[in-house]
């Protein structure tokens, strides 16, 4: 067995525990395209179409619509999707285990957080969890909630977190751990205008231009409702980026302003930014770690939330 390669060992056993027809959904889902899915299998285009009806015929339901544009998943489909790529995560999560339990291999962690958590809360995580368990690696993955969601759904990662409730991924095999509310604050460079200010007001904050994060559709909507329900207009975000060290770069020694969640915000002011004085608070965030149920229990998994959620509460409580 030494000879045999882990990655290989360990995908050749996951494939063994993952039903056959529900490979070969999971290539056609996947790719859109039969021919292309059958090339991935190495089975040909007519055997991979019987398997799919056959497939169909036990669900009572089609998967499917077919056209020349390819193979679209029904809403059938995709919630079979859902599930089916669930369990394939299962079943290569199993199959890692027991390759690892015979070469006495650490397990990965596999983590998605947007750019507020990679630069501020899990560096001292991540640093920890090193120097508990030698030989640990990990995968941090920078995105937004429906980014991380969708490579959750992929089986790329296994833990994320985001200020969404998990019914707006509608995710399968899931646990949400809430952690805290944080407060979102703004800031802008020492020399902005807005920065000399006493107190400064929500009007204050629409009339001038905005950097923020790329894709932050969430921000944008809590944004909006914010000075909505305030009768103002939605706030002017000019310049986005998906980068923490760009979004500094935009605000310095610029009139720009830009709204941060308090470790990030904090971090700021740390490297020369002012927070702005406010006449009343900013909306909170909720903030949430989605844990995939099948590593929920592993012990390395339980000693980073428990790590997580400490520092959550240093942030929460200063």
């Amino acid at each position: 067995m030494k000879s045999i390669d882990r990655k290989k060992l360990s995908l050749n056993a996951s494939d063994a525990l993952l039903n056959s027809k529900l490979r070969k959904f999971l290539a056609v889902y996947e790719h859109s395209n039969i021919h292309k899915a059958a090339n991935e299998l190495r089975i040909s285009q007519p055997a991979l179409t019987v398997s799919l009806k056959q497939l169909e015929e036990s669900f009572g339901e089609q998967l499917f619509t077919r056209s020349v544009q390819g193979m679209s998943p029904t809403a059938a489909g995709d919630m079979l999707y859902r599930y089916a790529s669930s369990i394939r995560q299962t079943a290569k999560l199993a199959a890692e285990s027991i390759v690892e339990a015979r070469d006495g291999a650490t397990r990965k962690l596999r983590v998605g957080a947007g750019v507020a958590w990679t630069s501020t809360i899990l560096p001292s995580v991540f640093a920890q969890m090193r120097s508990e368990y030698h030989g640990l690696s990990i995968d941090l993955i920078s995105g937004v909630g429906d980014q991380l969601a969708a490579l959750y759904s992929r089986g790329e990662i296994d833990l994320f977190f985001s200020a969404s409730p998990v019914v707006q991924y509608d995710l399968a095999d899931v646990d949400r751990i809430y952690l805290t509310n944080l407060p979102m604050i703004a800031i802008a460079d020492h020399r902005n205008p807005l920065a000399f200010e006493k107190r400064i007001s929500a009007s204050d904050l629409v009339a001038v231009d905005w950097a923020g994060f790329y894709e932050d559709e969430s921000f944008v909507h809590l944004s909006n409702h914010y000075m909505s329900v305030r009768g103002l207009a939605t706030p002017r975000i000019v310049m986005r980026t998906n980068s923490v060290a760009a979004l500094k770069a935009f605000v310095r020694d610029s009139n720009l302003i830009s709204v941060l969640v308090s470790p990030l915000a904090e971090d700021a002011q740390q490297s020369g930014f002012s927070l702005l004085p406010l006449e009343e608070p900013l909306w909170d965030v909720p903030m949430n770690l989605f844990v995939r149920q099948t590593v929920h229990d592993l012990p390395i998994v339980a000693r980073f939330i428990q790590l997580v959620e400490q520092q959550m509460h240093q942030y929460s409580s200063s």
